[in-house]
Order: C-alpha cells, then sequence, then structure tokens
C-alpha cells in the first residue's frame, strides 16, 4: 500500500506537474514526456504504481506521436514496471516484450539487456504470486545459450564453473525457468556487449542487480547457500557502483534471508544498514520497511 508522501516528494510531484503543464502549452512533446517520465518514476518510488502507472501511458502515447523509438521503447519498460508491481502480469510482458523488439531494431544492447533483466523480474514476481497465471513462453534466440536442466552442471565442474544463480533448476516451476532464462540473457548481453562500452559504475550496477535477481531465484528454489552468496555478490557489486538504492535492496534481502536461518546478529546488522541507506536516500517508505522487518528481527531474540 503507498503511504503518504513526504513534504519532499509531494513538493517535487507539484513542481514536475507544472513543468509538464507549461511543456503541454508550448506544445513541446518531447520536454513533457520528459516530465512525465520522471513524474512516473518519483511515484513509483513512493509505492503510487497506479498513478505512476497514467503517466507512463501518457509518456509512451506521446513518444510513439513524435516517432521517437528509443524513447518509446524506455517508456514500454517503465508501463510494464509498472502493472508487474500491479501484479497485471500479462498486460506487463507485453510491454516488456515491445521494450525488446524496439531495442533490438535499434540494435541497442544497453536496452536489450534491461529488456531481459525486466522481463526476469515479471516472471520472478509470477512465481511469488498465490495466483499464478498461465506462464507465457518467452522468445528464443540463437545467439543465446540454453541453460542446462540439470543441476549438477548447474553446480559447476572442473573446467565448467556452470551458470550463475543456476543451481538446482531441474524441475522448478516454470516461472521460474522463464525468470532464469532471462536473467541468464541480460548477464550475456552484458558479459558479451557492454563490457568496455559502458562506463564501470554503470556496470558494476547492472551486475548487482543481476545477482539480487538471481539471488531472490535460487532463495524461491530453497537454496539458501546459493542465495546467500548471490546477495553478497549483489552487495559488492552495489558498493562498487556506490549506489545506495542497490545497496539497500542488497542488505534488506541479506536481512530477511539471515532471519529466516535464524541468523539474528546478522540479520539486525545487515537491515540496520539497510534503514541507514534508506535513510541516506531520504526514502521514509524504505526506512520503514526495513524498521518492521528490524523489529521482527528484535522480536525473534526475546
Amino acid at each position: 500500500m503507498a503511504g503518504e508522501l513526504s513534504a519532499e516528494a509531494a513538493r517535487e510531484i507539484r513542481q514536475l506537474q507544472k513543468s509538464k503543464e507549461k511543456w503541454r502549452r508550448a506544445g513541446n512533446a518531447a520536454e513533457e514526456a520528459t516530465a512525465c517520465n520522471r513524474l512516473g518514476q518519483l511515484l513509483a518510488a513512493q509505492g503510487r504504481f497506479e498513478e505512476a502507472l497514467e503517466q507512463h501511458r501518457e509518456e509512451l502515447r506521446l513518444l510513439r506521436a513524435a516517432g521517437d523509438a528509443l524513447g518509446s521503447a524506455v517508456a514500454h519498460r517503465r508501463v510494464g514496471e509498472s502493472l508487474a508491481e500491479l501484479q497485471r502480469f500479462q498486460q506487463a510482458l507485453e510491454h516488456q516484450l515491445q521494450h525488446l523488439s524496439l531495442a533490438r531494431s535499434l540494435d541497442d544492447a544497453v536496452e536489450q539487456q534491461r529488456a531481459w533483466a525486466t522481463i526476469g523480474r515479471t516472471f520472478l514476481f509470477m512465481a511469488e504470486s498465490p495466483q499464478i497465471p498461465q506462464i507465457p513462453d518467452i522468445p528464443q534466440f540463437p545467439e543465446f545459450p540454453k541453460i542446462p536442466e540439470a543441476s549438477q552442471e548447474a553446480e559447476g565442474t572442473p573446467g565448467n564453473p556452470g551458470i550463475p544463480g543456476n543451481s538446482g533448476i531441474q524441475g522448478a516451476p516454470t516461472a521460474l525457468r522463464r525468470a532464469l532464462q532471462a536473467f541468464h540473457n541480460s548477464l550475456h548481453v552484458l558479459e558479451t556487449r557492454l563490457e568496455g562500452v559502458v562506463p564501470v559504475a554503470e556496470l558494476a550496477q547492472m551486475r548487482s542487480r543481476l545477482c539480487l535477481n538471481l539471488g531472490l531465484v535460487q532463495e524461491s528454489l530453497g537454496n539458501s547457500q546459493s542465495c546467500s552468496r548471490l546477495l553478497w555478490d549483489s552487495l559488492r557489486w552495489a558498493r562498487e557502483s556506490q549506489s545506495l538504492e542497490d545497496q539497500f535492496r542488497a542488505h534488506l534481502n541479506l536481512g530477511l534471508l539471515q532471519q529466516r536461518l535464524r541468523d539474528l546478529p546478522g540479520s539486525l546488522r545487515s537491515l540496520g544498514r539497510a534503514r541507514d541507506c534508506a535513510r541516506d536516500l531520504g526514502q521514509p517508505r524504505l526506512q520503514g520497511e526495513a524498521q518492521a522487518h528490524l523489529g521482527q528481527t528484535i522480536s525473534l531474540t526475546f
């Protein structure tokens, strides 16, 4: 549930709405779309996904009318992300696959990497949903190697280190297999097309998020050891990228995993650091989330 907006967020939203109206009156569709994009991201950060969806749909309409293919691709991603948060998974995937299709037609490797990561995240949401809808296929392209189904291949053997985050996939639910394939495709694009092209800090952030998502897949598969290793990797890359948001998510998920494993001192440390990251980000909603989980861990110590 979305909470009350902080005074700072409310002020920023008002300013962006005024800016958006100014550009609309001036007939500047590109700047109006930019304002929609910023509004949508800010609303999503406050947990207001229905309102964010409205902004990103308007952004998409403006960019399509302007013939901006790359902008439209990114807007499709933003619409899809909002729909996934609202658990409207089929619609989310339709937009995310449009993002992927446009990114491929433009030969934009960065957006292809992001498209696959977003698709994987939606399948992960599906796997976590109490009522899983029909699971669609994802496109198969020859440049992406198939993920081996056998768990012994996933763990790796001498000379064959295996695929990160692929342990125990044999017999996994369809949504988790789709998520794993999409995250693996995203990693493949990163390693084959983005090394030396994208700034080091941005690459580190991409790796952090992929490690986090792969860790969540492993958690859903019941592989706590693999999950823990991937979450620590996520934190390491988040620190390298100096992204407080990604450090928050890594600390939070580590704390929750440690809580479930009854490593209560470790959970208290991780959740405390997540709370500190949220505070430094100026995100009361995230700070409250970390504090609530801290309270749960504290209650387990007595």
